[in-house]
């Protein structure tokens, strides 16, 4: 994709069409649409909901209507819509990448509610109930009675909420959605908290300005010091038309609608708080890595919403993937969902995914997850090899010991998975065993630790290892980026107490209450054992939009 924010030339280019866009609003109503007669493969329009203004934008087969634009009942794809997480700058954006690989095997809705993309302001609180209640006259309208729900983020609380209140929803293909319970309670609030805050600095610096033309021009040259990071999905190229889509919409980014639904976020999300999917309805939850290493409770959180007890409820983890999943792993997802779809005979499944390697003295332990591809068929168990494949053994659990290596050889360890067509393509892991000493066991307990910051709450947490070699705990110091860069001495330093609970969930309190720190600081902390070693680790604050 190119990068059209550190390009002058192109910065001038999405500049000039943004102004573009501002004036063919003030004409002809907030965005370019698609004449009412017009019907192709892909299709904007606006849905009066209580004499307001929805968004959508339609992919796939259509007709006209009933004097409108629907999709063609009469074929057998099946439709799929999409919805955004709370406050998504461009919806129509976020989830073009997807719809257009989609388009040819199903019809796609991609869903901009009020206060987002080009859709109007509500004029109702942004409570659960009217947040689907306006999701369902969308629907009505479109004449869509059985559909593919996709939410991402913060709509899977709607999509949960949605699915025990209407009978449409087919299936649903979760997309790192936001999931509560008791301990994600917490952490939602602060991160509303920091929403909050943010949204009135970008408010108040956008009132500094003359005109939504000359504010949209600043935010496409100073794009990062307001957290606009336009969409990068691997292996596909926006135009620059859709940059400039992105930031004539990132000028309304906290709109009055917006803020009244992160203040409706916390009741929202506990109305439907420790629910399970109906395991009537086949779910398939696909999970970020990079969320799951800051917070390992997202992982828990996200089994504990599905019913394995069924054959329809699946669980992946993206490893490498961080919340907007497709930006990493298009192919794979719109493969998983094309073959979820299709009664067709069982084919090889595709590859292992999110592997470990835990080396040992003589051993090295692997884990790794079930691949996105199953083949159309469930997988029944796994092979592994130490040897090129000259022998195989076959494992029926995610994880398996590799024994009776030589210490300090380099090995190649094969994994793949089996369905009822056979073994599928292979997960090649590389590993060393390691006499370990007790100095490198600690280093290697040291490197376990996950953890999150949440630098507005005051508030950290992370797992550790269960080991009685860690003996305490103690952050010792916080230093900003360029501190951490260009010296040896942090520019900031501040003490904590922590109190030790042993159960993976650690609080601490600051001495100088009034200091606080944006997300992406880097933390250097202390282990405590028999003696000091300092650790440098990097924790970013990612936002559950």
């Amino acid at each position: 994709m190119k990068n059209y924010l550190f390009s002058s030339a192109n910065v001038n280019k999405v500049t000039n069409l943004c102004i573009l866009l501002f004036a063919l609003a003030f004409m002809f109503g907030f965005t370019l649409q698609v004449e009412a007669t017009t019907i192709s493969s892909r299709h904007s329009q606006f849905i009066d909901i209580d004499g307001r203004q929805l968004h959508v934008i339609m992919y796939g087969d259509m007709i006209q209507q009933d004097n409108k634009i629907v999709f063609n009942q009469n074929t057998s794809k099946k439709t799929i819509v999409f919805t955004p997480g709370l406050g998504d700058i461009s919806p129509e954006i976020t989830f073009k990448p997807l719809a257009e690989s989609l388009v040819g095997n199903f019809n796609v809705l991609i869903v901009e509610p009020f206060g987002t993309g080009q859709s109007g302001e509500a004029l109702t609180e942004r409570t659960i109930f009217n947040i689907n209640k306006e999701f369902d006259e969308v629907l009505e309208y479109l004449m869509i009675d059985k559909f593919i729900l996709a939410p991402s983020s913060v709509s899977g609380i709607y999509a949960l909420d949605y699915i025990l209140n209407y009978d449409k929803v087919e299936k649903i293909m979760a997309l790192d959605i936001t999931v509560h319970d008791d301990y994600m309670d917490m952490m939602l609030e602060e991160e509303l908290v920091f929403l909050l805050m943010f949204a009135e600095i970008f408010n108040s610096s956008k009132a500094s300005f003359s005109s939504d033309e000359e504010f949209m021009e600043y935010l496409v040259n100073n794009s990062e010091q307001y957290f606009l990071f336009f969409p990068n999905v691997d292996g596909y190229e926006y135009s620059e038309e859709d940059v400039a889509r992105f930031f004539n919409a990132a000028t309304r980014r906290f709109n009055p609608t917006i803020i009244n639904e992160i203040h409706n976020a916390m009741e929202n999300a506990r109305s439907v708080s420790n629910n399970k999917f109906p395991s009537s309805i086949p779910v398939i939850s696909l999970v970020s890595g990079m969320n799951i290493e800051f917070i390992p409770h997202w992982e828990t959180a996200h089994v504990n919403q599905l019913d394995f007890s069924s054959d329809n409820h699946m669980l992946y983890i993206l490893d490498g993937a961080y919340h907007n999943l497709w930006e990493t792993h298009l192919p794979e997802i719109v493969n998983l969902i094309q073959n979820w779809d299709v009664d067709s005979s069982p084919m090889a499944p595709g590859r292992p995914i999110r592997n470990i390697q835990i080396p040992a003295d003589s051993e090295v332990l692997i884990k790794w997850s079930a691949p996105l591809d199953t083949g159309a068929s469930a997988i029944i168990g796994y092979q592994v090899s130490k040897d090129n494949g000259d022998t195989w053994v076959i494992v029926r659990d995610t994880s398996y010991t590799f024994a009776n290596l030589v210490n300090g050889v380099t090995y190649d360890f094969m994994i793949r998975a089996v369905n009822a067509a056979g073994s599928g393509a292979v997960l090649t892991v590389t590993g060393t065993p390691t006499a370990i000493n007790a100095q490198d066991r600690i280093f290697e307990i040291r490197t376990a630790i996950q953890g999150y910051f949440d630098s507005l709450a005051d508030s950290l947490y992370w797992s550790l290892p269960k080991t009685d070699e860690v003996h305490d705990l103690e952050i010792v110091e916080i230093r900003n980026k360029e501190a951490f860069a260009g010296s040896d001495l942090p520019e900031y330093c501040y003490y904590y107490d922590i109190s030790n609970d042993r159960n993976g969930e650690f609080h601490y309190t600051w001495y100088d209450g009034d200091y606080t720190t944006p997300p992406g600081f880097y933390i250097t902390y202390i282990l405590k054992y028999d003696q000091d070693y300092n650790i440098a680790a990097i924790w970013y604050n990612p936002i559950f939009n």
